[in-house]
Protein backbone atom coordinates (compact mmCIF):
# COMPACT_ATOMS: atom_id res chain seq x y z
CA UNK A 1 0.00 0.00 0.00
CA UNK A 2 1.64 3.78 -0.69
CA UNK A 3 -0.28 6.56 1.17
CA UNK A 4 0.56 10.01 -0.53
CA UNK A 5 -0.71 12.75 1.88
CA UNK A 6 -2.08 15.64 0.20
CA UNK A 7 -3.28 18.92 1.65
CA UNK A 8 -1.74 22.14 3.27
CA UNK A 9 2.00 21.49 3.99
CA UNK A 10 5.18 23.48 4.61
CA UNK A 11 7.82 20.93 4.41
CA UNK A 12 7.90 17.95 2.13
CA UNK A 13 8.99 14.73 2.85
CA UNK A 14 9.00 11.39 1.56
CA UNK A 15 9.27 8.31 4.02
CA UNK A 16 8.18 4.65 5.54
CA UNK A 17 5.92 4.48 8.53
CA UNK A 18 6.31 2.01 11.00
CA UNK A 19 4.55 -0.41 9.27
CA UNK A 20 7.06 -0.09 5.96
CA UNK A 21 4.33 1.55 4.47
CA UNK A 22 5.40 4.24 1.80
CA UNK A 23 3.89 7.65 2.88
CA UNK A 24 4.51 11.20 1.76
CA UNK A 25 3.82 13.51 4.65
CA UNK A 26 1.67 16.58 5.55
CA UNK A 27 -1.67 17.49 7.25
CA UNK A 28 -4.72 16.68 6.68
CA UNK A 29 -6.16 14.46 3.97
CA UNK A 30 -4.71 11.38 2.87
CA UNK A 31 -4.73 9.97 -0.69
CA UNK A 32 -4.19 5.67 -0.29
CA UNK A 33 -3.20 3.57 -3.20
CA UNK A 34 -3.79 -0.21 -2.33
CA UNK A 35 -1.92 -3.02 -4.49
CA UNK A 36 -5.38 -4.21 -5.74
CA UNK A 37 -5.35 -0.64 -7.51
CA UNK A 38 -7.78 0.75 -5.07
CA UNK A 39 -7.71 4.49 -4.30
CA UNK A 40 -9.16 6.07 -1.52
CA UNK A 41 -9.56 9.61 0.60
CA UNK A 42 -8.74 9.13 4.16
CA UNK A 43 -9.10 12.01 6.84
CA UNK A 44 -11.33 14.53 5.02
CA UNK A 45 -12.76 14.75 8.39
CA UNK A 46 -9.76 15.76 9.46
CA UNK A 47 -9.65 18.38 7.24
CA UNK A 48 -13.20 19.92 7.20
CA UNK A 49 -12.88 20.29 11.06
CA UNK A 50 -9.77 21.85 10.75
CA UNK A 51 -11.52 24.44 8.08
CA UNK A 52 -14.69 24.38 10.97
CA UNK A 53 -12.06 25.27 13.49
CA UNK A 54 -10.50 28.10 11.64
CA UNK A 55 -7.33 26.24 11.79
CA UNK A 56 -7.46 26.77 7.78
CA UNK A 57 -8.42 29.69 5.65
CA UNK A 58 -10.79 28.87 3.18
CA UNK A 59 -8.35 29.12 0.39
CA UNK A 60 -6.14 26.63 2.28
CA UNK A 61 -9.30 24.36 2.43
CA UNK A 62 -9.80 24.66 -1.26
CA UNK A 63 -6.25 24.30 -2.05
CA UNK A 64 -5.94 21.10 0.08
CA UNK A 65 -8.73 19.75 -1.69
CA UNK A 66 -7.08 20.62 -5.00
CA UNK A 67 -3.96 18.87 -4.37
CA UNK A 68 -5.68 15.96 -3.14
CA UNK A 69 -7.15 16.02 -6.79
CA UNK A 70 -3.98 16.27 -8.39
CA UNK A 71 -2.35 13.73 -6.42
CA UNK A 72 -5.08 11.26 -7.84
CA UNK A 73 -4.61 12.52 -11.03
CA UNK A 74 -0.64 13.04 -11.87
CA UNK A 75 -0.14 10.00 -9.52
CA UNK A 76 -3.11 7.40 -10.52
CA UNK A 77 -4.99 8.58 -13.86
CA UNK A 78 -2.79 6.42 -16.30
CA UNK A 79 -1.92 2.85 -15.18
CA UNK A 80 1.14 2.66 -16.96
CA UNK A 81 2.38 5.73 -15.15
CA UNK A 82 0.93 4.37 -11.50
CA UNK A 83 3.01 1.15 -12.14
CA UNK A 84 6.44 3.03 -12.78
CA UNK A 85 6.03 5.15 -9.77
CA UNK A 86 5.12 1.69 -7.40
CA UNK A 87 7.77 0.35 -8.70
CA UNK A 88 9.99 3.15 -7.90
CA UNK A 89 9.00 3.06 -5.02
CA UNK A 90 9.74 -0.55 -3.85
CA UNK A 91 13.01 0.09 -5.80
CA UNK A 92 13.77 2.32 -3.15
CA UNK A 93 12.01 0.40 -0.40
CA UNK A 94 14.26 -2.62 -1.58
CA UNK A 95 17.58 -0.41 -1.23
CA UNK A 96 16.73 0.22 2.03
CA UNK A 97 16.22 -3.07 3.24
CA UNK A 98 19.81 -4.01 1.74
CA UNK A 99 20.99 -1.12 3.41
CA UNK A 100 19.29 -1.54 6.73
CA UNK A 101 18.08 2.70 5.99
CA UNK A 102 15.10 4.02 7.99
CA UNK A 103 13.99 6.96 5.56
CA UNK A 104 13.79 7.16 2.37
CA UNK A 105 13.00 10.91 -0.42
CA UNK A 106 12.31 9.78 -3.30
CA UNK A 107 11.73 12.41 -6.85
CA UNK A 108 8.48 11.12 -8.27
Amino acid sequence: MVILKGGTHNEDKNEFDNDGVAVYWDKYIDVIATPQGDIRIDDRDELDEAYRQKDLTKVQYDDALKECDNIISEMFAEPKKTEDNCRDILCEAMKMIENNECSLKLNI
